[in-house]
């Protein structure tokens, strides 16, 4: 598991719920599409372009969003991940897709209520 610091700045951005399994989830009724400034320059990456940072199945990570983002984003995320530590594996984009890569599943928001396939099948 990657485990990373993040800095109190950033507490809005990645909402990280520490919940266990959720209830049967709905599938995303809209068949899957890329919201706001988040998008897959490429299989297994999802980027957003709004919080700057890319991941992949794994987590949040420094050297796609070096590749995709530049890199002054990934200073600026290595910077903050430096300040307080927290579990990578599971975050939200600036869409409010809650992901959690030890599920392999993207949802809707952070509360898990609808499974969202687009992102799912982009990371996954």
């Amino acid at each position: 598991m990657r485990r990373f610091a993040l800095g109190t700045s950033l507490g809005a951005l990645l909402l990280l719920a520490g919940c266990g399994a959720p209830p049967v989830a709905a599938i995303d009724a809209d068949g899957g599409q890329p919201k706001g400034d988040v998008s897959s320059p490429t299989p297994g990456v999802v980027c957003d372009y709004r919080s700057g940072f890319c991941a992949d199945s794994q987590g949040i990570s420094l050297a796609l969003t070096k590749k995709y983002l530049g890199s002054a984003k990934m200073r600026r995320w290595e910077s903050r991940l430096r300040k307080k530590s927290f579990d990578a594996t599971r975050f939200t984009f600036s869409n409010g897709i809650y992901c959690d890569t030890g599920a392999e599943t993207c949802w809707n928001n952070r509360y898990r209520d609808r499974v969202d396939r687009y992102y799912t099948q982009h990371l996954f």
